[in-house]
């Protein structure tokens, strides 16, 4: 873990095993963290904060997966900090298992237990909604970035810095992990385009290095999605089912296979579907007790 200063009392911990982790610090012996990171990380990170003079009181989640979340109740149990999410958003964190059910239809089973898949019941003190959130007298600015997840937020720190959170993806990380988890398509063009014209001097992206100008970052994030887009097209003359689109995809695009993997890109593809579908392009077909889906003509 490495603290590094951005501007003014915005610093962040650059982990390279986890989400970047933002940090503002209030006085000489307090912070507010933005996203806390994985529960198997969080002694290490508290150890860490201690060790630079630093107690958290206040941890507000961009989102509640558990890579960002998943921390929350462990710092809580022993700083006591007041927990802040989304309010589309505190449903995870405080139930992480229903996360699971709308990915899988069921509970975790199997690989899917795995912790680093979920995380611990964690009790939301502050819901969040878009607009100026003031917390021990400073003001931060809470800002819809929605896409990657149902409610999914920015956090603007008074040093002109956004901590975007899974909003937009570097070059760096897409291409280690080719295609980027989103819920919804539309939601994520729309703040894309948000981003594009927004004037901070830093942006944070949980994942990979911090930006000056985040113009090209989301012109890469778009290009991806839209070719994406347009490869499912291409390839619907005949019907396919949601499972053999998703398989098509990741091996056009090489994205590596796993259990969790394959829930995740069910829903991914599911989202690409959803997008196609309500914008004309696509129609549901029934073919021997099997919905598969094919381009229009």
């Amino acid at each position: 873990m490495r603290l590094k200063h951005i501007g003014g009392r915005t610093y962040y911990i650059d982990d390279d095993t986890n989400c970047n982790i933002g940090l503002y610090v209030l006085n000489d012996s307090q912070c507010i963290l933005i996203d806390a990171g994985y529960e198997q990380e969080a002694q290490a990170l508290l150890d860490y904060l201690h060790a630079n003079g630093l107690a958290p009181v206040v941890i507000i989640n961009t989102h509640g997966h558990v890579d960002h979340a998943g921390a929350d109740e462990f710092i809580k149990e022993r700083s006591e900090a007041t927990i802040y999410a989304p309010s589309g958003e505190s449903w995870v964190i405080e139930k992480p298992e229903l996360e699971m059910i709308g990915l899988t239809g069921t509970p975790s089973f199997g690989a899917l237990n795995d912790a680093f898949l979920r995380g611990r019941h964690c009790h939301t003190d502050v819901t969040l909604q878009p607009g100026v959130v003031t917390i021990y007298s400073v003001q931060l600015n809470a800002l819809s970035l929605s896409g990657h997840s149902i409610d999914h937020m920015g956090i603007a720190t008074p040093d002109n810095v956004l901590f975007c959170g899974d909003a937009v993806y570097t070059h760096e990380f897409i291409k280690k992990y080719k295609l980027p988890y989103i819920s919804d398509v539309a939601a994520t063009l729309s703040t894309l385009e948000y981003l594009k014209d927004m004037t901070y001097a830093y942006y944070v992206p949980s994942h990979g290095t911090v930006l000056r100008d985040i113009r090209s970052a989301v012109e890469e994030n778009v290009k991806l999605l839209k070719d994406v887009l347009g490869y499912i097209v291409e390839n619907l003359d005949e019907p396919v089912t949601r499972e053999e689109l998703c398989i098509n995809i990741m091996e056009h695009y090489h994205v590596w296979m796993s259990m969790p993997q394959h829930f995740l890109m069910m829903s991914y593809t599911s989202a690409l579907l959803r997008y196609l579908y309500e914008g004309g392009i696509i129609e549901p077909v029934i073919e021997n007790y099997s919905l598969k889906w094919k381009a229009r003509v």
